[in-house]
């Protein structure tokens, strides 16, 4: 089994917070599947080739908002077919800690804190690796009200959206 080799955020699994349950800050947590569901697939049909994003606002053509994330760590949980440890990181947008808290619930994934694109792929290189997978929760270059997820897998050594 691959181990955690190099992370500056990182350090191990048992450093890191996991989010399982609403909070009385954040209601949206407790969710309802349909409307949910719904949201999270207009999110993705709207990501075009790069990763997963949208705006993060309701009244958004595309948006990304918390109900969105959690069924996509959802289905981005099963789609690893890995109980191993899932790690969510994000960018300082205002948005973000929502995001990755919702999808750290949907996913039963480790929320990392603030990070960057290449820690937390790093998080899956090595042989030392734990993490069955990373996400990180961010729009890069794009205008602060949009947001997005960078998907990474450990079994194949990449993001998502790259192509070999």
């Amino acid at each position: 089994m691959r181990r955690l080799v190099l992370v500056v955020v990182l350090a191990s699994t048992s450093a890191l917070r996991r989010v399982v349950t609403p909070t009385a800050q954040r209601p949206w947590l407790a969710l309802t599947r349909d409307a949910d569901t719904a949201l999270a697939l207009r999110a993705l049909s709207g990501a075009a080739k790069d990763d997963v994003r949208g705006i993060a606002r309701p009244d958004a053509e595309v948006p990304i908002l918390p109900a969105c994330t959690y069924w996509i760590g959802a289905a981005f949980r099963s789609w690893l077919g890995s109980t191993d440890p899932i790690a969510v990181g994000r960018d300082p947008r205002v948005s973000s800690e929502d995001l990755s808290t919702a999808f750290c619930r949907g996913a039963e994934a480790y929320d990392a804190g603030p990070a960057t694109t290449p820690a937390m792929l790093e998080s899956l290189l090595g042989s030392s690796a734990v993490y069955a997978g990373s996400v990180f929760v961010t729009a890069s270059h794009l205008p602060a009200e949009w947001n997005g997820l960078k998907l990474f897998s450990r079994q194949l050594g990449r993001g998502l959206n790259k192509v070999d």
